[in-house]
């Protein structure tokens, strides 16, 4: 059996040469022929010709071929970008008036604030002399009593109070209440003096308090500002006249404006407690928690009951929305109320409800 498949093998290798002699010799005769046929016409080989081309070529080359310069490339100047900050990633600063209180301003006010409206003349004349100051006119302070008083008191030390005051001047027409808004001013650390305009007159009150507001605006031209977080930062925001645009533009504005500085851990205020009437179920729904959105229904309650009730016509017509409003486009007061509560935003929501000129006490 060996020697049979040895023999087997052998053949087929003696097969394949055949095959590939006989290959070869076909294409030896097909070069013969062509090279008889290139004989007769006088025609070179093709390859031949192809080949002293080449050469000339390259000849050519070697001969006209100018040598090449290096060229250097260009150093570029390395430019150093700034790395790019995603918004929201940092909270923003402000600069401002850090007061010994720890409040912050935005404003340096030196305020010449009168207790009643006799005082009026006297710190117009002052603001008048001392260019600078602030007087701040009013028409209250005489023949109050009671709850009424309270909150005059209120108002006048919680306007010296602000944090937008450097310094304030008292000028009253007796010592004695014009003391007690200077002791409630000056808790906030902040200078402050009080004049009464009793045994010295006018003019020569004037005189003497225009020579403290020298001093106290002096002072207050040299103090800096510093950087501070938005955390320091206490806004109160109102809206006025309101037209058909208020409830489309400006007050969402507004109330984007709140839901970003509240995230941020600002204390933000928004007041217009009659102007809610018509929205008052959604403003109650806004609050933190259910007690605090059924504080703020007690006091629109309060106010209807105190003053809408007892006075009121077949409409509210001459009073809400007013005349200035219904030219402005809005027809009716539930139009004003809901553009009214877009000030407050779409996300937060209020954590108090305060009384008549009471400074915040809770907040983030």
């Amino acid at each position: 059996m060996a020697r049979k498949a040895k023999k087997t093998t052998t053949k087929r290798k003696a097969a394949k040469q055949n095959k590939r002699t006989k290959a070869t010799r076909r294409l030896s005769a097909k070069s013969d022929r062509r090279a008889k046929s290139n004989r007769r016409t006088g025609a070179k080989p093709a390859k031949r010709a192809a080949s002293k081309t080449n050469r000339r070529t390259k000849a050519t080359r070697r001969t006209t071929a100018k040598p090449t310069r290096r060229v250097r490339p260009r150093r570029r100047a390395q430019v150093k970008r700034a790395p790019v900050r995603r918004s929201g990633t940092k909270k923003p600063t402000f600069m401002g008036w850090r007061r010994k209180n720890g409040r912050v301003g935005i404003r340096n006010h030196v305020i010449i604030l009168p207790l009643d409206d006799l005082s009026n003349a006297a710190s117009e004349s002052v603001a008048n002399n001392i260019k600078g100051t602030l007087a701040i006119p009013h028409s209250y302070g005489r023949l109050q009593f009671g709850e009424d008083l309270e909150l005059h008191f209120r108002t006048l030390i919680g306007t010296g109070s602000n944090s937008n005051v450097a310094a304030v001047i008292v000028i009253g027409i007796e010592p004695e209440w014009t003391g007690r808004v200077v002791r409630g001013i000056a808790k906030t650390g902040k200078p402050v003096t009080g004049f009464a305009i009793e045994k010295h007159g006018d003019i020569k009150t004037v005189a003497n308090v225009s020579r403290k507001a020298k001093e106290y605006l002096q002072w207050a031209s040299e103090l800096e500002r510093q950087k501070c977080q938005v955390k320091d930062l206490w806004v109160s925001v109102k809206c006025g006249e309101s037209d058909t645009t208020s409830g489309l533009a400006s007050n969402p504005t507004v109330g984007n404006f709140i839901d970003k500085f509240d995230a941020w851990g600002a204390t933000t205020c928004f007041g217009e407690t009659s102007e809610i009437t018509g929205a008052e179920l959604n403003c109650a729904a806004r609050g933190k928690t259910k007690k605090i959105g059924q504080m703020f229904l007690n006091t629109w309650q309060a106010y209807m009951d105190e003053v809408i009730e007892p006075h009121k016509t077949d409409d509210l017509s001459d009073s809400q929305p007013t005349k200035g409003n219904i030219e402005g486009g809005l027809t009716t007061i539930e139009e004003k109320a809901f553009g009214n509560l877009e000030k407050i935003g779409k996300k937060t929501r209020y954590i108090d409800v305060l009384g008549p000129a009471e400074a915040p006490k809770k907040g983030p």
